[in-house]
């Protein structure tokens, strides 16, 4: 469908636009921005107007001048856009908050006699498994990512 990647950029340069014009104002705010109008917008909020640091590449061909004309239109809103990158302080306990409670819930399921049995027991083994994975320290599991990576990277070489 052709008409779909058309809709959501116009959804983003109306949101980029919005954003850049309330970037401007003193009481600027991005509660009431119609982020949802698209998967597109919907996906790239956070690079927006969240807590994260958001590079915007234009690219301009010099045989599509009307093209490169209007990308560099939409550049000249982008770059009054303003995000304010922070650490996620909590967001683990936040998770571990929200597993548990998972947890608790399917425990209930099973005692209660729910069907799929065996569905719930993978669910809560998943989560198990999840918890247990937020609880050890952090340098176990930047370890265990790079055994992870040469594993990939030696069986990508065969």
């Amino acid at each position: 469908d052709g008409f779909a990647p058309c809709l959501g950029l116009a959804s983003l340069h109306a949101v980029v636009q919005e954003l850049a014009v309330r970037g401007k104002e003193e009481d600027s705010g991005s509660t009431d921005v119609f982020f949802q109008a698209t998967k597109l917008t919907t996906a790239i909020k956070d690079a927006l107007v969240g807590s994260c640091y958001t590079t915007m590449l234009a690219t301009c061909k010099a045989d599509s001048a009307e093209e490169s004309a209007a990308t560099l239109r939409f550049a000249e809103f982008m770059k009054d856009l303003r995000t304010s990158p922070r650490p996620s302080l909590g967001l683990r306990s936040e998770i571990l908050s929200v597993l548990h409670e998972d947890v608790f819930r399917l425990k209930a399921q099973l005692a209660a006699g729910f069907p799929s049995r065996a569905h719930l027991v993978r669910e809560l083994s998943d989560r198990s498994a999840l918890i247990e994975e937020l609880r050890r320290p952090g340098q176990p599991q930047a370890d265990e990512r790079k055994r992870l990576a040469r594993e990939r990277e030696k069986a990508l070489s065969w």
